[in-house]
């Protein structure tokens, strides 16, 4: 049976809904993974035997840049903010095969695999080319139909 172990550090609602996002999807991937979750000081710590997610330093930035260096499931999904290190860990989930076509679960499609190595390694940093991304959402709309929608954009990587 293999092993991810997932960190982060303590205290950011953000960045515990960005890892339990990454456990749950991997998870929905491939269940015979198994996924162990620590909090740590800080990245540093044990980024060799564990996947960290969460900010490199306390500095934040409004640019919303993400930064993955994942090697073998080990390494670190990050951002500049705490909103894309969520963006971050939707890219690496992109990476692995996940895609959102709509809002709703019906709209996502996740692959059903045997996560290998290799899969779980993914190099990759970005900075938008705009600040602001985001649509207008206008007609005959209810609750749920936004809630949907929000999450969509988060998904996408836009602002909401």
């Amino acid at each position: 049976m293999r092993r991810i172990f997932l960190c982060k550090k303590k205290g950011s609602a953000t960045i515990d809904f960005a890892l339990n996002e990454l456990a749950k999807y991997i998870k929905m991937m491939d269940k015979a993974i198994l996924i162990d979750q620590a909090t740590v000081t800080s990245f540093e710590e044990k980024t060799e035997i564990m996947l960290y997610v969460g900010l490199l330093t306390e500095e934040k930035s409004p640019e919303d840049k993400v930064i993955i260096n994942v090697s073998e499931g080990k390494g670190y999904i990050s951002g500049s903010n705490e909103r894309s290190v969520l963006f971050a860990v939707y890219k690496y989930l992109e990476h692995l095969g996940c895609r959102w076509y709509r809002p709703g679960d019906d709209g996502e499609f996740i692959p059903k695999k045997a996560l290998s190595s290799e899969d779980l390694s993914f190099v990759y940093e970005h900075i938008p080319s705009y600040h602001h991304r985001g649509v207008c959402l206008e007609g005959s709309v209810n609750y749920q139909v936004i809630m949907n929608f929000i999450s969509l954009l988060l998904i996408m990587g836009m602002i909401v």
